[in-house]
Formats: structure tokens, C-alpha cells, sequence
């Protein structure tokens, strides 16, 4: 697509534009707004660099299809503004919906991630750049990075407390946490792990547990991340009555922890 001095080139004294040059001239218009959806393919407003990856001047959208679901990032980068005329994300909103038109229950809270330097050194080692590269190259790529929900900021952060009452038996997961390397990525994992069980009738204690040294990495992270996902919290203390939590926490003290 021409600029604006370009177009005015073309119509200078004694030039003739070419069949091409008046189709870059018409492109170029903001044609009239229409309520009419199936008509979005006659109108033209777009940002940055076109239709295929729209920016307006440092914020990107970014979507990609997942199975069943969307996710969909909102990117604020430096747009360009250093040495090397890189776009590289400083601060990254994202929501996972679905294909249906709806919300994905397990992931619908909104999260935030703050690339640290490693982030942003791999990001444009890569050749990454928020205002060129493709949806389906920013997401893979920024897709592994810490994610955290926005939650109230009067808990403990290093520990989650989680209270669950199924069918009369009360038991609580007390998982205590630390910012781990993980590939050069920081991401709160839980170190340690209390249960304690009321079942009305005694209270038992199980633990400390600690994380095995044989531990596979991806699935405990896959594991751990499907436990807050279903929480929608990461820390503080949390109350709930969904079997599926107790069964993820036992699971988590089952495969990757041990007591020593």
C-alpha cells in the first residue's frame, strides 16, 4: 500500500497513472461504514501494516484457534522505538474463549504477563516483531511465558491455601511456593505440600511433601497450571466445593511429590 507522498507522486504534471496506481489510490480511501457484517470485506480501515496484522502504534491483537478454544492476547510493545526498529511485547493481556461464542469456565480469567529480559532477548533473537510477525508466531512464542490472574493483593503470594468440603469431608491443601528457573523462565511452582483432612471425627495431618527429583518437568507444569486455571487464583485462600480440585491436588502429591 502507497503512502501518502507516494500517491501524490503518481498525479504529478505530466504523469499518467497507471490502472495499478488508481487501484492503490482507491484502496487507500476509508470507504463508508455498513452495519451490514457480510459487507466487511468492501471496508478498509485497518492499522499498521494491513489487514493481515493490525497494530495502532504499539498495541497489537493477536488470536489464535486452540482445539476448542481462542486465545487472545492484547500486546503493548515499544513499536519500533529503539536502535534496532524492533516491536517487542513490554506488557501482555490474555483471555482464552471459545469457537462456540462463549467462555472457556476453566480459563476465563483474565491474565497478565510481564516479560522479564530473557523473554524479550529470546523474543527478538528470533526475529519476532509485534507489528509484522504472524498471530500464530507472537502466540507459540509468547504463549510459554508466566501468565498470573489480576487478584486481590492482600494474600500471602507464596502460598495457596486450598479449603474444600465434598460430601462432609473437609480437607485442606496447603501448598507453599517459590519463583523457580524453569528454561530461563520464572514460574511460581509449589516447593512443599501440607494436607489436612476433618472428616467430623479427627483431624489428620499428611506431610510435608516435597517435589520428587525425578519429576517431569512438562506434565508438572501442565498439572499444576490445570489446578489454578480451575482455581482461578494462583494464591491466597480459596473455598470450594468442585470434586475435581481435590482430585487434581491429590494428584499433584501423588505423581510429584514425596515425603523426606
Amino acid at each position: 500500500m502507497a503512502t501518502k507522498s507516494q500517491l501524490k507522486q503518481y498525479f504529478e504534471t505530466s504523469k499518467i497513472p497507471t490502472q495499478a496506481q488508481f487501484a492503490e489510490l482507491i484502496n487507500s480511501f476509508i470507504n463508508i461504514p455498513s452495519r451490514n457484517t457480510e459487507d466487511r470485506g468492501n471496508q478498509n480501515l485497518f492499522f499498521g501494516n494491513g489487514e493481515e496484522n493490525p497494530y495502532i502504534q504499539g498495541v497489537r491483537t493477536v488470536s489464535k484457534i486452540v482445539g476448542t478454544n481462542v486465545i487472545t492476547m492484547f500486546i503493548f510493545s515499544t513499536h519500533n522505538n529503539n536502535d534496532n526498529a524492533s516491536s517487542f511485547p513490554l506488557f501482555i493481556l490474555n483471555r482464552v474463549s471459545t469457537r462456540a461464542a462463549s467462555l472457556n469456565d476453566a480459563q476465563a480469567t483474565l491474565r497478565y504477563c510481564i516479560p522479564n529480559k530473557l523473554n524479550i532477548d529470546n523474543f527478538v533473537m528470533h526475529g519476532l516483531d509485534c507489528d509484522n510477525s504472524t498471530d500464530d508466531e507472537i502466540i507459540t512464542k509468547v504463549i510459554g511465558w508466566e501468565f498470573k490472574p489480576f487478584e486481590k493483593d492482600n494474600f500471602n503470594h507464596n502460598i495457596l491455601n486450598i479449603c474444600t468440603n465434598i460430601s462432609g469431608t473437609f480437607s485442606t491443601f496447603v501448598f507453599n511456593l517459590a519463583d523457580i528457573n524453569v528454561e530461563g523462565n520464572s514460574k511460581t511452582l509449589p516447593i512443599e505440600l501440607m494436607v489436612i483432612i476433618d472428616d467430623n471425627a479427627r483431624i489428620t495431618v499428611d506431610g510435608p511433601y516435597y517435589i520428587k527429583d525425578t519429576s517431569n518437568e512438562d506434565s508438572f507444569l501442565m498439572e499444576w497450571d490445570a489446578l489454578t486455571s480451575l482455581l482461578n487464583k494462583s494464591y491466597g485462600t480459596i473455598t470450594t466445593t468442585n470434586n475435581m480440585v481435590v482430585t487434581r491436588c491429590n494428584n499433584i502429591k501423588k505423581n510429584y511429590m514425596e515425603k523426606r
